[in-house]
């Protein structure tokens, strides 16, 4: 009857510490995804604010540079032009920091033709001529605009871009090869 008594006691003994291991686990798993969820959210709000500063410190109004890439053909191709370069000195397999990688300042140099920054030139493209605080509301509002989708554009994030970039390339190069066509081993 004892060892009955002490079999019965270790089985309930070993059926509970497994229900309480079973009920942390699971509490743990919630506690963990509601704490990344608050952080993703953070984030989130965090990256939106960084980036609607930088927009307006950099002045990198959205709908003022599209107008521009839309009314001058050169810009454009010239800015395509250093999109398929920088495809090529920073392909995604290489993504470790390396020498290319570190060369930023030569690609934003390249870059430097886009109309972004508080220059003259750029604030009359972008205002017209001096502003007038009773006809000329709706320019503010359309600049404050472009600031906000230039926000909301760098809080999406590099990998993002670099992707949309790679099949814009791609895209204008008729594509990658499909597989099965000569020259590929792989079949």
């Amino acid at each position: 009857m004892l060892g009955l008594q002490a079999t019965l006691q270790t089985n309930l003994e070993t059926s509970y510490l497994q229900a309480l291991q079973r009920e942390l686990t699971i509490w743990f798993t919630q506690a963990m995804e509601r704490a990344s969820g608050v952080y993703k959210r953070r984030v989130r709000s965090h990256t939106l604010l960084i980036g609607l500063i930088l927009a307006i410190v950099l002045n990198a109004d959205t709908l003022n540079m599209a107008n521009r890439l839309a009314e001058e053909p050169l810009l454009q191709e010239r800015l395509l032009q250093t999109f398929e370069q920088s495809s090529l000195i920073y392909p995604p397999e290489n993504l470790t920091p390396s020498g290319n990688q570190l060369d930023v300042f030569a690609l934003l140099a390249e870059v430097s033709m886009l109309p972004v920054g508080w220059s003259a030139e750029n604030l009359i493209g972008q205002f017209g001529q001096a502003l007038e605080p009773r006809t000329d509301v709706l320019k503010v509002l359309r600049v404050l605009l472009g600031w906000s989708l230039t926000a909301i554009a760098t809080s999406m994030g590099s990998s993002f871009w670099f992707d949309l970039l790679n099949q814009v390339v791609n895209v204008r190069n008729t594509g990658k090869k499909p597989p099965g066509i000569q020259g590929d081993k792989s079949v």
